[in-house]
């Protein structure tokens, strides 16, 4: 239940938040598996297909979205870490097996990282990816996650997920940054421009 001191203050920082997507800089979360998983949510859990390329250029995998909670998993045994994620408009980055969640935050991350102009060219990185460029995008993830928290503090306090990691952080649909996707809309335009509303 949002209080009003919180509406307020949502209010009146975020009448509109614009991000211009430009390179910034980390690496996501791994462990010792073969399994790359995550949830995918943009303030309700993303339905259908979420898809993964490697660094060597194999072909790309597909794993379905759970309709109810979001979730998804991919077994990367034998494939080139760092990985790439997309489902719908939204991308993600994994340095390794491990946490990967894909959403509004993560597709900042990413953007910021990779120092996209547009969505242009972050799709067209996708669809024919390069592996040393994976690797740097990869290694600019926490620099591009401190520059968002840097930017966007006052809301992550808000909702109390400010120290909460978007890539590999524990995401539970309806609480605390999936709501906020819910109560903020984000529209990204072609020109990569980020814009949020409460």
């Amino acid at each position: 239940m949002k209080t009003s001191k919180i509406a307020l203050m949502i209010h009146l920082i975020l009448a509109v938040v614009v991000f211009t997507l430009n390179g910034c800089g980390g690496s996501g979360g791994s462990t010792s598996t073969s399994t790359v998983s995550g949830v995918a949510a943009s303030g309700a859990p993303m339905t259908g297909t979420v898809f993964l390329k490697d660094s060597a250029n194999n072909p790309e995998m597909s794993a379905t979205i759970n309709a109810q909670s979001g979730a998804f998993s991919f077994n990367v045994s034998g494939k080139t870490a760092p990985y790439m994620l997309r489902a719908g408009t939204l991308y993600s980055m994994s340095s390794g097996p491990g946490t990967t969640n894909i959403n509004p935050l993560t597709h900042l991350m990413v953007a910021d990282a990779g120092g996209f102009a547009n969505m242009s060219d972050m799709n067209a990185f996708y669809n024919n990816p390069n592996g040393t460029t994976m690797s740097t995008i990869s290694g600019q993830i926490g620099a591009a996650r401190l520059h968002m928290q840097q930017k966007m503090s006052p809301l992550l306090n808000a909702y109390g997920v400010a120290n909460v990691d978007p890539i590999t952080g524990s995401i539970i649909i309806g609480q605390g940054m999936d709501r906020m996707f819910d109560d903020v809309k984000m529209t990204i335009n072609a020109r990569g421009t980020v814009s949020m509303m409460y």
